[in-house]
């Protein structure tokens, strides 16, 4: 199951997305109410592969509501490899609804096992929900291993951003500290192209992550290949890993306070959703830092444009 920790980091990247729309980039068509498309989902969940499902409606004031949908995926264990069998497995998917007046880009978010593909996923999306998609399988977000520690579980995490559009992720994740110690690491993953090479896109996302991550009492810092093999394990059906780079930020730090996100990102009390200790902030509204966001989805623009490495565009009719 996902941690509700990586729910509250990824509204750090919601920061980019709504630079980018106030930037000029615009998706195809609009999602005008949650509740039709949940229910299409849930009428193609037939036969027990749909346990339950969660689905608000959105409004001008939030900007993200969670579905919950729990699948049933084939697994096996044997002989310690995955087979194809009917033994059901369970698969969860959350998925994000932005909402700002007359957009809604959706994201997906799937945390699936190793004999769970994102063309499966992808497969399922298309016909649950109709919608156009790009799929973004980060190959960073592997099976996560702690150092010396036995594997509690292996799994891997893909983005599908509904609408034509690849946006930065935010996960969170235990890393190795001092002596075996676990110290909590927040890993934002973006495409780049290889550090000997260059990337006019670096800079601005090293803003973004700084932007996103600088109330939290830490540092930021730029993590090429060889820095992050001691904790991120190569998927065996990733070849290279050289066009890629981790911007990752560790530390003793604890999480803000709901009064402490208002300050800092000067978010109206109806913007904002008090949950339990640590799911303080679920949402961002209208009251965040215009100036900022738009700068930053100026600046992630023209990178994009120059460098061709996001697409930008609306997605195909």
């Amino acid at each position: 199951m996902l941690d509700a920790d990586f729910v509250d980091l990824f509204a750090g990247a919601g920061l980019a997305t709504r630079g980018l729309v106030q930037a000029g980039w615009k998706p195809a068509g609009a999602i005008d109410n949650w509740r039709p498309a949940a229910a299409t989902w849930q009428a193609n969940f037939t036969g027990g592969e749909c346990r339950t499902i969660e689905a608000v409606a959105p409004d001008a004031t939030q900007w993200r509501q969670a579905a919950l949908v729990w699948m049933t995926l084939p697994r096996i264990w044997s002989g310690g490899r995955y087979g194809s069998c009917d033994v059901p497995a369970t698969m969860l998917l959350r998925i994000w609804g932005e909402a700002a007046s007359s957009y809604r880009p959706i994201w997906v978010v799937c945390e699936y096992e190793n004999a769970f593909t994102p063309s499966a996923a992808v497969h399922h999306l298309q016909d649950g929900l109709g919608w156009h998609y790009t799929l973004s399988d980060h190959p960073y977000l592997c099976p996560h291993r702690n150092l010396g520690a036995p594997v509690l579980r292996e799994r891997r995490y893909a983005v599908f951003t509904l609408r034509g559009h690849v946006t930065p992720l935010v996960r969170f994740a235990p890393a190795p500290g001092l002596r075996g110690a676990a110290r909590d690491v927040v890993d934002i993953t973006l495409p780049v192209t290889p550090p000997e090479e260059g990337s006019p896109l670096r800079p601005h996302v090293r803003r973004l992550v700084e932007y996103a991550l600088e109330r939290r009492g830490g540092v930021v810092a730029l993590r090429d290949d060889r820095d992050v093999t001691g904790f991120h394990e190569p998927h065996p059906h990733v070849p290279t890993r050289r066009n890629h780079m981790i911007y990752a930020y560790a530390g003793g730090w604890r999480w803000p306070t709901v009064a402490e996100w208002r300050r800092a990102l000067g978010v109206p009390d109806e913007h904002v959703l008090m949950g339990n200790e640590t799911t303080q902030m679920r949402m961002l509204g209208e009251g965040t830092d215009v100036r900022m966001a738009r700068a930053i989805g100026q600046s992630i623009m023209e990178a994009a444009r120059q460098s061709g490495l996001f697409r930008i565009e609306g997605a195909k009719p």
